[in-house]
């Protein structure tokens, strides 16, 4: 992430400031994470990988797709994270690089054990429901 995405990054999500450095978040495989604070919060920035064909508007159609739909589980009560919308938009394109922007959350991986048969019928029912209208 050069300092010009950063500020495209800062001002189309009005993040406002930074009060310090971007850090990068050590961990993916793919893409790159960084954690921002700023006078408004503490954000994930995730960068996508230069190998996803961003041209392609499917592909960002999708990134944006799977951003609405993790949105929709969390406004029926289903614990998630998805990305900030801006301008319509989840995915920023910024020069050929891709960023989703995250709030910061201090969490740790659960083990494979950690979903229950509970959490596939919620999911289910609420995928249910959204299909019946």
């Amino acid at each position: 992430m050069n300092r010009n995405h950063l500020v495209l990054i800062l001002s189309r999500f009005k993040l406002s400031r930074l009060k310090q450095n971007p850090q990068k978040v050590y961990g993916g495989l793919l893409h790159t994470m960084w954690r921002i604070e700023t006078t408004t919060g503490v954000y994930a920035i995730k960068q996508l990988s230069t190998d996803i064909d961003l041209k392609n508007k499917n592909i960002v159609d999708n990134y944006n797709l799977t951003e609405e739909i993790a949105r929709r589980f969390i406004d029926k009560g289903i614990s998630g994270i998805s990305a900030i919308k801006a301008s319509g938009q989840y995915l920023l394109i910024s020069s050929g690089v891709g960023f989703l922007v995250y709030p910061w959350v201090d969490a740790k991986m659960l083990d494979r054990d950690a979903i229950s048969l509970r959490h596939a019928i919620k999911i289910a029912e609420f995928l249910s429901k959204d299909a019946s209208h």
